[in-house]
């Protein structure tokens, strides 16, 4: 989809969220992946994030290992995902995190010892029986079980990672993580739990309808941030509408990029909560989306735009052209000293370097270690050594 400025000043949220719907939804799939459907998702990701808006591999792979720590039930499922997507690549990414995974899985099916400085707390809900694989799986009859022993503590603090974190969680937590409506219930029936904040905010993560009807009328200023964050995480956008419209202004802007949800982000600068422009936003790497989000937001996005940011990270040349003759700054340089053009002429990038030529930056700019765009281009692309020189560029000057 092309936008010209008119036809983008006139498009709303809806609009946007109907023409972005396979993004939006493959995304989802990504953050509401269950067992059954690894390999659709799989096939979503390969030609709707990879193929049509140019993802990177390694921004997807980022995805779904932080997916391991926000739903670890699908830890599997997760780890399934991952090593298709990893297949796509000659060079295969091994995150150190989900090797450590990996290791715990492999001990724990071989009957070894965990692995040193792996993540042992994984180890703890695969095991059958256990106190955390008994809420994990809703398995009321374990828990009552182990609760009930003498000498239990029903008070104990249960160690698990989130969003790469460590923290202890209160059983009722665990459930409310979890969705797990039954031993919630009994916890709060038969031993007098009552829902912290973090348990009210768990409830978005864990999706289950019980849990969140009974948090909903808990929610207040002390959790409403979290439980936003949450359900922007989770995808699921009927709970983000319902919160949203219910204690509005909350600030959500570094949240919907940094869990993707397209969606939510669509809404938000639609009602006016997002009113300027972020480089964060250039994570979407939805070149048309861009533009029209740089020409809604002109004013901030000409004086936030970071053009080596967006031509080292993303591949949307429109948004850059459009930051070029919206007398974005292009003259800034890397730590290298090396500027915009160096970085279009190595990433082959002709119509931005055609612009940055066209206004002002110097074919011959060298770096701190004498390198000109010619340097950077050579050895990447014939094509732009060919256009750099038709443009006056020389080995030597």
């Amino acid at each position: 989809m092309s936008m010209d400025q008119d036809i983008a000043q006139e498009l709303t949220g809806a609009d946007l969220i109907r023409t972005y719907a396979d993004y939006i939804d493959t995304m989802r799939s990504i953050y509401q992946l269950t067992d059954d459907k690894v390999e659709s998702t799989f096939i979503k990701v390969k030609e709707i994030l990879i193929n049509k808006y140019h993802l990177k591999t390694f921004d997807i792979l980022i995805i779904v290992e932080n997916c391991l720590f926000l739903r670890d039930r699908y830890m599997k499922a997760y780890l399934k995902l991952y090593d298709l997507i990893n297949s796509l690549k000659n060079n295969k990414i091994n995150y150190y995190h989900v090797n450590q995974i990996k290791d715990v899985i492999s001990a724990f099916e071989n009957n070894k010892q965990i692995p040193s400085n792996s993540l042992g707390d994984f180890y703890e809900f695969l095991k059958p029986k256990s106190l955390f694989n008994s809420i994990m799986n809703d398995d009321l009859e374990t828990m009552i079980y182990i609760v009930n022993q003498p000498g239990f503590d029903i008070n104990i603090k249960m160690e698990k990672r989130l969003f790469h974190t460590k923290k202890k969680f209160n059983l009722l937590e665990v459930c409310s993580y979890y969705g797990s409506e039954k031993c919630y219930l009994y916890l709060r029936q038969n031993h007098n739990f009552e829902p912290s904040d973090y348990s009210i905010a768990l409830s978005f993560l864990g999706g289950n309808p019980r849990i969140i009807q009974e948090s909903l009328p808990l929610i207040d200023s002390s959790n409403i941030s979290e439980c936003v964050e949450y359900a922007i995480v989770s995808h699921n956008i009927d709970f983000f509408n319902y919160l949203n419209n219910n204690f509005p202004h909350q600030n959500i802007r570094y949240i919907v990029t940094d869990y993707y949800n397209l969606e939510a982000f669509l809404i938000a600068i639609d009602s006016g909560q997002i009113s300027s422009f972020d480089n964060n936003l250039l994570r979407f790497n939805i070149d048309d989306l861009l533009v029209y989000v740089f020409k809604k937001f002109k004013r901030s996005a000409v004086k936030k735009f970071d053009i080596l940011h967006a031509i080292y990270l993303y591949k949307i040349p429109k948004t850059i052209i459009c930051a070029i003759e919206s007398g974005a700054n292009i003259t800034i340089t890397d730590s290298f000293n090396g500027g915009a053009l160096h970085l279009a002429a190595k990433y082959k990038l002709k119509e931005v370097a055609e612009h940055l030529i066209s206004h002002g930056l110097d074919i011959y700019a060298k770096n701190e270690r004498g390198e000109t765009p010619l340097h950077y281009a050579a050895g990447k692309s014939l094509d732009m050594v060919e256009f750099l020189i038709s443009h006056g560029a020389k080995e030597r000057r």
